[in-house]
């Protein structure tokens, strides 16, 4: 609208990156942010898969 993103409808996000040393998933939320999307949407999981499974939680993989 107006040249600017309409985020009226806007879902929850999960955001992880590729571990403590990546800076991908904060510079997304960033810019996530300053074209308005709401904070309290975005979710982020600091630790990145890297650490997920480190912690032994699981994971599923899907059959193709």
């Amino acid at each position: 609208k107006n040249g600017k993103w309409d985020f009226t409808n806007a879902q929850k996000l999960v955001i992880f990156d590729n571990g403590p040393w990546c800076q991908q998933a904060t510079r997304a939320i960033k810019h996530l942010i300053d074209i308005g999307y709401p904070k309290n949407k975005i979710k982020y999981y600091r630790g990145g898969m890297q650490y997920w499974k480190i912690l032994g939680l699981s994971v599923l993989k899907q059959n193709k």
